[in-house]
């Protein structure tokens, strides 16, 4: 069960971390990027689930760390 709710944490705060970069490039970039076609769209979602997954290990190594373990990561 506690990988069910890791697996459902990282892939919400994949969604939200694309749809937070979707927003800011549409911003700075002045156009839509969903006019870039399907295979950029993947890429980019690609990366920002491999981005939300290393900093979710980064911050699991981090907490087993005695200095770090009073820090609450996850909420």
């Amino acid at each position: 069960m506690k990988y069910v709710n890791t697996i459902r944490r990282w892939g919400v705060s994949s969604l939200l971390t694309f749809l937070l970069y979707e927003v800011i490039w549409s911003v700075t970039s002045h156009t839509w990027p969903l006019h870039d076609g399907w295979m950029v769209l993947a890429t980019d979602v690609l990366y920002c689930s491999v981005f939300v997954a290393s900093s979710m290990a980064i911050c699991g190594a981090l907490s087993r760390i005695r200095v770090f373990r009073r820090i609450d990561f996850w909420s």
